[in-house]
């Protein structure tokens, strides 16, 4: 069904875009009214103030709804033999521009391994747990979901094979940082890039952070640490492995009020007191009439 959800591209003329998702009835973005407008008809996104706005014939947007004194008819819609079409001025029967869809072909790279890094969460793809460890300290990394074990592929890809003894890992420590090194390799945990892991030659003598990974065995994640830069303007949070990553959610700033009306709520989860609100609160202050 056609719905209305954030764009994601770049210097796009409106930040909401009209998509096709499966039909639901709970979704709130698939709902659609109209009202008569002009000689024809206006098509507003549920509750929201965007409307289907025909860019004069050139695509679909999903932009503000124009008022009446603005005589904008691009907002101006027809249903003629059960097609939503758009019509110029004066001329509409030769020039009548159909909302129609067409299937878009994606250029699909080649894979380099099932894992990504992403947010951490306790979730099926994310738990490997350490087992058989050995008095050398090292073990396999079991895929609590799957029963097959992180192993180091062909290709320097990362993936899950069975748990055998060619596919055991161990920490590697080194100056207070930490990689995760697979044994029958040599090779390492790497973050790669486009935040597809891999395994790739060790760093030393320093790790860079790239291959700085912590084993959390609770509940079994492969994590990245904290890290920042800049003096701290550039934060990076923790992602961990994962193999059955879960589309991400875009978000968009709409009008409170409408948005209640669409039932959008929210919890807060991991709240915590960043280190910078916490040293300031810490340390002493002077007097409060002291001369600034």
């Amino acid at each position: 069904c056609a719905a209305v959800g954030p764009s994601q591209a770049k210097n796009a003329a409106s930040d909401m875009t009209l998509e096709f998702r499966p039909c639901d009835d709970h979704d709130a973005g698939q709902e659609f009214s109209a009202k008569a407008k002009f000689d024809g008809i206006e098509i507003r996104a549920g509750h929201t103030e965007y409307c289907l706005d025909s860019s004069s014939g050139h695509e679909v947007l999903v932009y503000p709804c124009y008022e009446d004194s603005a005589h904008n008819m691009n907002q101006v819609w027809q249903i003629r033999d059960q097609r939503l079409q758009w019509e110029p001025e004066g001329d509409f029967r030769r020039r009548a521009f159909c909302v129609s869809s067409k299937k878009i072909e994606e250029k699909v790279a080649p894979p380099r391994g099932e894992y990504h890094l992403v947010t951490c969460s306790p979730k099926p793809g994310q738990r490997l747990r350490r087992e058989e460890i050995a008095e050398d300290g090292s073990f396999l990394l079991k895929d609590a979901d799957d029963g097959r074990c992180l192993a180091a592929l062909s290709g320097n890809v990362l993936g899950l094979a069975q748990c055998t003894r060619q596919n055991r890992w161990r920490v590697r420590e080194i100056k207070g940082s930490k990689q995760v090194e697979h044994v029958e390799s040599g090779l390492c945990i790497d973050a790669g890039g486009e935040k597809r892991p891999m395994a790739y030659p060790c760093h030393s003598p320093t790790i860079g952070l790239p291959q700085r990974f912590n084993i959390i065995d609770e509940p079994g994640w492969i994590q990245t640490p904290l890290s920042w830069g800049d003096n701290g303007r550039r934060r990076t949070f923790e992602l961990c492995l994962d193999r059955l990553p879960v589309p991400v959610k875009t978000v968009s700033i709409q009008d409170c009020k409408q948005t209640r009306a669409a039932g959008v709520s929210w919890e807060v989860h991991n709240a915590f007191v960043p280190l910078e609100r916490r040293l300031w609160e810490e340390a002493p202050k002077p007097p409060a009439d002291t001369p600034v």
